[in-house]
């Protein structure tokens, strides 16, 4: 069997993390109150469901990029908040494992991406990183206003803890 390149193995393994963190995360806010997410905090968005909505909407978006979609800025329009949490979970899995169907020329092959905000022509794998670093991103957040709020359990999400627990 073919060993993997680091990069293709990197790139695996960060969809991995991207979901077993957002599971993390969606896990742990499932056990509270619904009323205290819907809160008002100053922060990026007002509220950790605001939050959480523009997380999966980038999400969205990325995947529709990395699976060459012709209008992935329509993957932009905002989920039914009643279902954030599982459209977030069940999105995440769906990235993981479309990633992981991915072979290094897929990976590596460079995407022209053009919106009203910037053109790029990178490869796939730098697409990947923004969408998992941007929930990374805002994860921080939800965690950061989830302590505001008085919620002082948050999960580990950091990759470190998804190579060493996570995958076992």
């Amino acid at each position: 069997m073919q060993q993997e390149s680091p990069i293709v193995y990197v790139t695996k393994n960060y969809a991995g993390y991207n979901y077993w963190a957002n599971k993390k995360l969606v896990d742990w806010l499932r056990t509270k109150p619904q009323d205290v997410l819907h809160k008002e905090v100053p922060s990026s968005f007002p509220s950790i469901w605001q939050t959480l909505q523009h997380m999966l909407q980038a999400q969205r978006y990325w995947l529709a990029v990395l699976r060459r979609e012709k209008d992935a800025r329509s993957e932009l329009s905002a989920p039914a908040p009643d279902d954030v949490l599982e459209s977030m979970l069940a999105h995440s899995k769906e990235m993981a494992a479309f990633i992981s169907g991915m072979g290094e020329a897929a990976i590596n092959e460079p995407l022209l991406v053009v919106t009203p905000r910037f053109e790029s022509n990178l490869p796939a794998f730098e697409y990947l990183m923004q969408a998992v670093n941007h929930n990374t991103y805002h994860r921080g957040q939800v965690v950061t206003m989830g302590r505001h709020l008085g919620l002082t359990d948050a999960p580990m999400t950091d990759h470190y803890y998804f190579n060493v627990f996570g995958k076992q």
